[in-house]
């Protein structure tokens, strides 16, 4: 399941709908060498409103109901493949 994946208290990103965001590499070696250390970077896309509404509550509550609309989990040659660009909603 999906929210079986959602790390809880690990941080949230709002962006807005036709934006850009650019998320910076977790050391100061680039994303390449950050790999070295994992196989996959995961994106949980949930609702904001709802996310807003129970931020303050338990992991618990916010796995049961703030809707998870998509999740990414990308390898390094996913990301390279794609031009290290995620597009939500997902193109076809």
């Amino acid at each position: 399941m999906i929210e079986s994946l959602y790390q809880c208290r690990h941080g949230a990103v709002g962006i807005d709908a036709d934006s850009l965001y650019l998320f910076d590499s977790l050391s100061d070696f680039g994303w390449e060498v950050d790999f070295k250390g994992m196989d996959f970077i995961q994106f949980v896309v949930m609702d904001e409103e709802m996310f807003s509404k129970y931020l303050a509550t338990s992991c618990d509550t916010i796995r049961k109901y703030v809707p998870v609309l998509h999740c990414y989990r990308l390898a390094l040659e996913d990301l390279q493949r794609m031009n290290w660009t995620v597009v939500y909603p997902p193109e076809e």
